[in-house]
């Protein structure tokens, strides 16, 4: 599968896989930006990146696999992708169910993941990112790890590391840590948004500025499996909000700023200019300097 361009030299990539925390240490967040929300179709979001590419020297971009929601979604077959250091794909993950009760149902999700990956790999990517998704209720913790294992696997043996998302059922970080030390071929997608999407409530929702401790905690506790980072703010109704247009302290995150991994914009850039998604990349550039 040709995507036109040459994928991370072996050597990076073996390095990346066993050595991630040495690595990461000695250099510099890779900002880039998730090309499914910007605007317009795949084609139309990857120019307008290489516009904001050239002007904000980013080193890394994330590609978006989910097609029912994002009109910039990725399909390897067709298109070009981002000439990054790092580049990431996220994994489909609506309507899909690995660990449904039904056995047609989680054998069709898991293809249909299985390819996702193998599509990464072709295009060069050096992780992928996974939403965990499920229509049963209940703890399911359990009913993740053979799953969440096999799939870590897979990303593995094709050179790609697999990065969990703290997001949708498996979204509570002391869960996620579980995770992480009992399956160590795991890594972290740390989506800073949604890790506030569970902090608000009827009160704290209407604060100017809503400071909660969880942020640090989680970069102190899990900062040895961060392999990426999602930013993006949340209003305390909604995710993905432009950086100065929540209610977010990002403070914290400058204390890993000496990381290389991928800092990825991810707010919703589907409808305003690229004037005002610059506004947000230079916000973001004073965060963490």
């Amino acid at each position: 599968m040709d995507c036109n361009r040459v994928s991370p030299g072996p050597i990076l990539k073996d390095f990346l896989i066993r050595n991630p925390h040495q690595y990461y240490q000695i250099m510099t967040f890779k900002i880039g930006m998730q090309i499914g929300m910007l605007k317009g179709s795949y084609e139309q979001a990857l120019d307008q990146f290489n516009i904001l590419q050239q002007q904000f020297s980013f080193s890394s971009a994330e590609l978006q696999l989910e097609s029912s929601i994002y009109n910039a979604y990725f399909v390897p077959e067709k298109h070009r992708v981002p000439k990054v250091e790092i580049l990431g794909v996220h994994l489909p993950f609506m309507g899909l169910d690995p660990v449904s009760d039904e056995p047609h149902k989680r054998k069709n999700s898991l293809e249909t993941i299985y390819h996702s990956i193998r599509a990464a790999a072709d295009c060069g990517s050096t992780y992928v990112v996974f939403h965990a998704r499920t229509q049963r209720s209940g703890s399911l913790t359990s009913a993740w790890m053979p799953v969440l294992a096999d799939l870590a696997e897979k990303s593995g043996e094709l050179g790609m590391r697999f990065c969990l998302e703290n997001a949708d059922d498996l979204y509570d970080t002391a869960q996620i840590h579980t995770i992480l030390h009992e399956l160590p071929g795991i890594s972290l997608c740390l989506d800073i948004g949604h890790l506030y999407e569970h902090t608000f409530n009827p009160l704290t929702r209407y604060f100017p500025l809503f400071y909660d401790s969880r942020l640090t905690m989680a970069l102190e506790n899990l900062h040895d499996h961060i392999a990426c980072i999602h930013i993006h703010n949340h209003d305390g109704f909604y995710a993905h909000r432009m950086l100065k247009e929540g209610k977010i302290d990002f403070a914290p995150v400058n204390k890993l700023r000496s990381m290389e991994i991928p800092l990825i914009l991810e707010s919703d850039y589907r409808d305003v200019s690229l004037n005002t998604i610059s506004q947000d990349i230079r916000y973001l550039k004073e965060l963490i300097v």
